[in-house]
């Protein structure tokens, strides 16, 4: 029985998320503003439905930073350094300016 409680905290965690990314889309704020209330209306501490198991929502909470961390490394300024077209960069492959020479 077990089991079917984590799916249908997991179905009640990603309800919450997609409630609040759509609530946030229409108040023109960052999908993450989105994912934190939903996250914040589903913890056990609130009233109303939540998560039954606290184990269950610190993974999901944990999950859910490891993905928006994965999310984000494709807009940082250092993934451009994987490039070699990308000539800003290259005091970082190379060491300081004047070991070019």
């Amino acid at each position: 029985m077990e089991e079917t409680r984590f799916f249908v905290d997991l179905g009640i965690v990603l309800a919450a998320a997609v409630l609040g990314g759509i609530f946030a889309h229409l108040a023109r704020q960052p999908l993450i503003v989105g994912y934190i209330l939903g996250g914040i209306l589903v913890n056990p501490f609130t009233p109303g439905p939540a998560v039954s198991d606290i184990h269950a929502f610190e993974f999901f909470a944990e999950f859910g930073v490891v993905l928006l961390m994965f999310s984000m490394v494709p807009s940082s300024p250092f993934a451009t350094c994987w490039t070699p077209e990308k000539s800003r960069c290259s005091v970082l492959r190379s060491g300081s300016p004047s070991s070019r020479r």
